[in-house]
């Protein structure tokens, strides 16, 4: 393979591009890459926790999603995983919070509109996860 140049946003498109193939644990390796060139490099952080839970590495993803918030905390993405990776880990008020955080910058996110009535519904609050299912269906009908 040709030498890549040194910088972050390099290592990290031929990660996005590796993970498309399935070639996750060689993505990781350009994540790590990329991130030791600029650790503050937020997409290569949100891209390795997206496949650190792909792999059911959750506490690694959440620890990677972690860092990325850290940096900065009112990102969509970041926040939006978070909601997965605490979907994942059967913590629903943590994954309704974060959907909330996400919702907050964009009332009409449809997945974390979806993530949130899937938290309601395991935790058993089927009216409201009932309410959030009809405003996907809803959004989907209308042929957005």
């Amino acid at each position: 393979m040709a030498e890549i140049a040194p910088n972050p946003y390099a290592h990290y498109k031929i990660a996005s591009l590796l993970h498309k193939l399935g070639k996750h644990e060689e993505a990781l390796h350009y994540l790590d890459e990329a991130l030791k060139i600029g650790p503050r490099f937020i997409p290569a952080l949100i891209l390795k926790a997206e496949i650190l839970l792909s792999l059911d590495k959750i506490s690694k993803a959440l620890l990677t999603i972690k860092k990325a918030l850290d940096i900065r905390p009112d990102d969509p993405r970041a926040l939006f995983l978070l909601g997965l990776i605490h979907l994942r880990m059967g913590e629903f008020d943590e994954a309704i919070e974060a959907f909330d955080k996400v919702l907050e910058k964009d009332c009409n996110c449809i997945l974390a509109i979806l993530g949130k009535a899937i938290a309601y519904e395991r935790k058993g609050l089927i009216e409201k996860a009932i309410e959030l299912y009809n405003r996907v269906f809803n959004y989907y009908d209308k042929g957005k």
